[in-house]
């Protein structure tokens, strides 16, 4: 499942394909999107059923195709499959052993997903992933619940106070925590939300084992608030700890916009970083896709502007960009170029909402209903408990 926590906050923001770029209505008159007479869509879709009917999804992943004429690094699209397509905890399995009051087998896990974090570098967001995956970045009554009652049975926990941070960065972003520095409550209060966040990550950092997920959440919160010191001094902590922490590069990449280090300068160092050291950590690829976009690819309002195809990107990029770049070719009137896209995005992350939304609007009229079906039916199959995923899917299905 896509998390919506970090997506939500800056990279919609940052990689601004907005709708108000264009006319959503002349989008829709443009239907049905059939394939161009020159379109490289046939081809690529029958190399994507044939991956499709792979089973296991960490080879369906790697069998899938690029997008066509790209020649993205193989090591790291081989990471960025093994990153979404291996197993962690379910948030039904997390719920239930806290339920059982099992807390020291939930700190077993994770203390295994950070031990490959931490000493293999093709698993170098394995713990991040692992704390998307279970639901800490979305905030939820019933997850809170949860976390609290770990913290109970685990108070010198580290991964309960750093999940317990996130959920409550996650509680300050959905009631309110605004770039501005202000929210619906003072966020300085000690009962504010995001009072809580700092106080769990402050602790947690002090902590064994150090979590090296918490400061990607701490950077966030820090931008949140313009807190310009808190998020400075999280970034050097995070990546001292870990200098290809995905996550927190990510999100850097996702606010070098504004008085947040914002110039295309500030975004080719970021990618110079990332470049330096993605031959020992391969996901770096995947920041380098993100930081390539932006560079390559927007003007200064986020739009495409380098004339090439919309999929035509130097480097993988993460799942919520290809989602965004679909989104942003369907409102064009590009078809193709959106069913691409989003096929990608549904290659590494098959609840990606933006790239279901896009092959249930295009999927219906372009020739490949049944593999959009297909989509649909396995993300609403493979992320249960995810209500706008199970949302989304329904809704486009009842299309067909």
């Amino acid at each position: 499942m896509a998390s919506q926590g970090y997506r939500r906050a800056f990279v919609v923001a940052a990689l601004a394909f907005g709708a108000a770029a264009f006319d959503t209505g002349a989008a829709h008159a443009a239907t049905p999107w059939l394939p161009k007479d020159t379109s490289p869509l046939p081809d690529f879709m029958q190399r994507v059923a044939r991956a499709s009917a792979i089973a296991d999804p960490l080879e369906r992943c790697l069998r899938m195709p690029d997008p066509p004429g790209t020649h993205w690094n193989a090591a790291g699209v081989a990471a960025y499959c093994r990153y979404h397509a291996l197993p962690t905890m379910t948030p039904a399995r997390f719920q239930q052993l806290i339920a059982q009051g099992k807390g020291a087998t939930v700190d077993r896990e994770f203390a295994g997903y950070l031990r490959a974090q931490m000493n293999d570098p093709a698993y170098a967001g394995r713990l991040d992933h692992a704390m998307y995956a279970v639901g800490f970045h979305d905030a939820s009554e019933k997850t809170r619940a949860a976390i609290d009652a770990w913290k109970r049975q685990r108070p010198d926990s580290p991964f309960a106070l750093a999940a317990s941070g996130m959920q409550y960065r996650a509680e300050a972003e959905r009631g309110g925590a605004r770039s501005d520095g202000t929210t619906d409550e003072p966020w300085h209060t000690a009962t504010s939300p995001v009072a809580k966040a700092r106080a769990d990550f402050d602790r947690a950092a002090t902590m064994t084992p150090s979590i090296p997920s918490i400061y990607a959440d701490m950077f966030l919160l820090g931008a949140m608030t313009r807190d310009t010191t808190y998020a400075q001094d999280a970034s050097r902590r995070g990546l001292t700890m870990q200098p290809a922490n995905l996550s927190l590069r990510l999100l850097q990449a996702s606010v070098a916009s504004g008085e947040w280090e914002g110039n295309r300068e500030s975004q080719k160092q970021q990618r110079a970083g990332a470049m330096e050291i993605a031959d020992r950590f391969p996901l770096m690829w995947v920041v380098i896709g993100r930081l390539s976009i932006a560079i390559d690819k927007e003007d200064d309002k986020g739009a495409p502007r380098d004339g090439k195809p919309l999929f035509d990107l130097s480097e993988v990029p993460p799942a919520s960009d290809l989602g965004h770049l679909a989104a942003w070719g369907r409102l064009a009137g590009d078809g193709d170029a959106a069913m691409i896209l989003a096929v990608e995005a549904l290659r590494f992350d098959s609840g990606q909402e933006d790239a279901l939304e896009v092959i249930g609007a295009v999927g219906r009229h372009n020739g490949y209903a049944e593999w959009s079906k297909a989509a649909l039916k396995r993300a609403a199959a493979e992320h249960p408990g995810a209500d706008d995923v199970a949302r989304v899917s329904a809704k486009w299905l009842r299309e067909f």
